[in-house]
């Protein structure tokens, strides 16, 4: 197989390939085998295959991939859709046909990931795409962040650029002095390592140890440092915390005002009109938090 053919293999990939040939770069040119490479949300396979992709057309010889996932169709009907399969059903099967041939690279922990601490060692590049909720960006950050190697580690956030989880932006808006914005492949955000973590900072609950100022400070800072796509990506994720700590109407009110600047790209505004009729839905931003801490 010709190095980089295994990007194409999972046909119902939420990645673009865009971002399959980014994970395969860092795996190929970039990693150094000093610490681990992390998939957190392996979903059908076509990260966790990119990064053994990448290791395999170096030369094989060091680096590994510990993957992770639930496996399992979450009670999101679009996720059902898209899988053609019922709540509760596995699809282990179909990221097992994607990572065929590489499994020597790759260690597979099917399952919560709370039921998997880590005790792997360093951490050199740590995908993340499982972080749908205030609680799971909360866990990740305490028990894989611990391992980054300081001024090294690469994390490269997957949701960053998707408005519904406006929580990973308030947090790395919030740990901004210890990492650094490598570039933007929206919708995902890499950055890297500056420095060790405080451990303080490793604990911190965004919802109550954090007020609501801090938290609109923290997204405004990387609403701030994003251009192009990335920002209106980032206008949709003001949108949605605005919801969930001012209301419906507050809300609605910021997206129209983005909606309605005449600089907006016509390619956005489907995008952003998706983020008003989302919270549109709701009543509460509670029962939207509650909805996105389950459904995935």
């Amino acid at each position: 197989m010709a190095p980089g053919e295994a990007l194409h293999r999972a046909p119902l990939s939420l990645l673009t390939m865009q971002e399959r040939q980014m994970l395969f770069y860092l795996a190929n040119e970039w990693y150094s085998g000093e610490g681990a490479i992390v998939d957190l949300g392996s979903f059908l396979g076509s990260s966790t295959v990119a990064f053994a992709d990448g290791l395999k057309s170096r030369d094989g010889t060091f680096g590994h991939i510990d993957a992770y996932d639930l496996f399992q169709v979450s009670r999101d009907q679009e996720t059902q859709r898209f899988l053609n399969k019922k709540e509760g059903d596995s699809f282990l099967e179909i990221y097992q046909s994607t990572i065929a041939g590489y499994e020597d690279f790759i260690t597979t922990h099917p399952g919560d990931i709370k039921g998997h601490p880590w005790t792997g060692g360093p951490i050199e590049i740590l995908f993340i795409d499982l972080a749908k909720s205030w609680d799971m960006n909360e866990y990740i950050i305490g028990e894989f962040f611990p391992h980054l190697i300081p001024g090294k580690s690469i994390i490269i956030h997957q949701d960053f650029g998707n408005a519904w989880n406006p929580w990973l932006p308030v947090s790395m808006g919030y740990l901004r002095e210890y990492f650094e914005i490598v570039l933007d492949e929206c919708p995902s955000r890499v950055f890297q390592s500056t420095g060790p973590l405080p451990k303080d900072l490793l604990k911190v609950d965004y919802k109550k140890d954090l007020d609501r100022q801090s938290r609109l400070e923290c997204m405004r800072y990387s609403l701030q440092a994003s251009a192009d796509q990335m920002r209106f990506k980032q206008h949709g994720a003001m949108a949605i915390l605005l919801f969930i700590e001012d209301g419906k109407e507050a809300g609605i009110e910021y997206i129209d005002t983005i909606i309605n600047d005449p600089e907006l790209p016509d390619s956005e505004k489907p995008f952003l009109e998706t983020v008003r009729k989302t919270i549109n839905i709701w009543t509460h931003g509670w029962a939207y938090e509650n909805e996105m801490a389950t459904k995935f």
